[in-house]
């Protein structure tokens, strides 16, 4: 029987995901530096505080969004910020699902991700409101410190933000080479916290050390949801023969060692 192991694409074996909130002008210098090194972000924003100031500096404005993110992943932050744990059912949705109608009025697709805004920001009624929203995972706050695949994406705990040890950690990402893992490194926080902690230098240290590598799949959020729920619609022969991708995008696994690319829609034979 073949050895058959799940790979990202081009049989590669680590991803790095990263996930920026609030949608605050810093965001700008920020992007700048991310298309430098051409590594996408997702962004969570507050579409009811667009063009505003609530006192820790001001959002972007409506006309900004789709020109300012077109390289990225915009994702839902909630309309105006609130701690959900607080708020009714009924406002739960409203915050949810009125974010998501005007962020995909502003760039014009789907928005199907999301991160609980503040801390200790969800529970687990709210997780399971989610699906019924629209919403295919959701972000919470705190650093796992690894680089293993989330087990529940709407529990998606990052691996680190800047100040708990993002250049030690981009260089164990870097030199991980264990074939028998998929490693996941995302890093979260805020461009406007980088800033005022004067950390952009550091920032774009992790980007040089992570950037332009042959064996790391740079992806959206959504795009690693995706990609990791397609891989479970896979269908294996019962002796481990051939494959049908039931998927309309190609798929990749690791057949005996070498890659092989699973296209959508087809059977493959081992």
């Amino acid at each position: 029987m073949h050895q058959i192991l799940s790979c990202f694409p081009q049989g590669k074996t680590k991803a790095l995901t990263l996930s920026y909130d609030d949608g605050k002008l810093d965001d700008l210098d920020f992007i700048a530096l991310l298309d430098k090194y051409s590594v996408p972000c997702t962004f969570n924003i507050n579409s009811g505080l667009l063009g505003k100031d609530e006192g820790w500096g001001m959002h972007v404005s409506e006309t900004d969004i789709s020109s300012m993110y077109k390289k990225h992943e915009v994702s839902v932050h909630t309309l105006t910020h609130p701690t959900l744990p607080r708020c009714s059912k009924e406002s739960i949705i409203n915050e949810v699902i009125e974010d998501r109608k005007n962020l995909e009025r502003l760039i014009g697709k789907t928005v199907r991700g999301m991160a609980y805004p503040n801390r200790d920001g969800w529970t687990h009624e709210i997780k399971q409101m989610l699906p019924f929203l629209g919403i295919d995972y959701a972000r919470v706050t705190g650093c796992t410190g690894d680089f293993l695949i989330p087990k529940d994406f709407y529990e998606w705990q990052f691996t680190c933000d800047h100040n708990h040890g993002l250049l030690e950690k981009a260089g164990e990402f870097v030199s991980l080479a264990k074939p028998q893992y998929l490693y996941l490194m995302s890093v979260y926080g805020h461009s406007w916290d980088i800033v005022k902690d004067n950390a952009m230098g550091k920032f774009e240290e992790f980007l040089h050390l992570v950037s332009h590598k042959a064996d790391i799949w740079y992806a959206q959020n959504i795009e690693f949801v995706d990609y990791m729920n397609a891989l479970k619609n896979l269908r294996f022969s019962a002796d481990m023969s051939f494959v049908e991708n039931p998927n309309a995008v190609s798929l990749w696994l690791s057949v005996n060692g070498m890659p092989v690319e699973i296209p959508g829609g087809q059977r493959i034979r081992f």
